[in-house]
């Protein structure tokens, strides 16, 4: 039997197909679970997990499945990310998955939480199925979001005291005077980004559009995905960035909140594709 086969049968009869009765948070769950196994191939990677979609799917039964995330919640899907170190060092993986997805990279997948920005909207989705739909192979695909956006700088490109590259970014012409935010240093990656055909350098921008306007912990911020442009009309996933409003003397968390609501409502409205 293939490694593949393997990974089906264990993940069918194992704990990774997940317990909770939410299916978004079931499928995260899922996914956590499975992206922390060692797979020999980065082409299993989704294949390895079909079985476990199609179960899903009996679940899922007005849905739809692509590269390994679901069309009813890919808004809300789309701010996992990675603290597994390694995966700076790692390039993006070379197969057809879409940069906005999951399986784009070798890691350990996680989610962030919060409210959503009530301006973003899905305007589009397209994608030319390879196989059998609970595979989840695709080619040629996108998505087109409508949201909030804002132009960033990388300032430095250096090396952070556990030896990994250190970013830091500007935002590049605030949307008002006096913004009152800042991008936290070191800017979380979804793969390595000094290496590859592009490798970044100082100076280069970037494009943010933002998915959630705050999270309800103890430090509220906005988060939202980096993106490339890699043609006229489309951008690459190149990880996601956290905005913070500036904490100049005792203000709230409600206070940090109206900063952050009144950037986000300032920024223009564009439509982007991600590929």
């Amino acid at each position: 039997m293939s490694e593949s086969g393997l990974i089906h049968d264990d993940l069918e009869n194992g704990p990774i197909f997940g317990t909770d009765e939410d299916p978004v948070r079931r499928w995260r769950e899922i996914v956590t679970a499975y992206s922390g196994l060692e797979l020999t191939y980065s082409k299993d990677r989704l294949p390895a997990i079909a079985a476990i979609v199609r179960r899903e799917m009996r679940l899922r039964k007005a849905d739809t499945y692509i590269a390994g995330t679901w069309e009813s919640s890919l808004l809300i899907d789309l701010l996992w990310y990675t603290n597994d170190t390694t995966v700076k060092r790692l390039p993006r993986l070379s197969n057809s998955v879409p940069t906005w997805s999951w399986p784009s990279l070798q890691a350990i997948i996680y989610w962030h939480s919060g409210k959503m920005v009530p301006s973003l909207t899905l305007v589009d989705i397209s994608f030319t199925r390879l196989g059998p739909a609970h595979v989840g192979e695709v080619i040629d695909a996108s998505i087109t979001l409508e949201g909030p956006t804002c132009m960033t700088r990388l300032t430095r490109v250096g090396e952070a005291e556990n030896e990994l590259p250190g970013f830091c970014m500007e935002i590049v012409s605030p949307p008002c005077e006096g913004a009152g935010v800042f991008i936290l240093d070191g800017i979380p990656m979804d793969f390595d980004w000094t290496t590859g055909d592009r490798p970044v350098s100082a100076g280069d921008t970037f494009l943010v559009i933002l998915i959630h306007v705050y999270s309800d912990d103890m430090a509220p911020c906005s988060r939202g995905l980096t993106l490339r442009q890699v043609s006229d009309d489309a951008f690459e996933r190149m990880g996601f960035i956290k905005i913070h409003p500036v904490r100049e003397g005792r203000g709230s968390r409600q206070d940090h909140r109206e900063i952050l609501s009144d950037f986000v409502d300032a920024l223009p409205i564009r439509q982007v594709k991600i590929i």
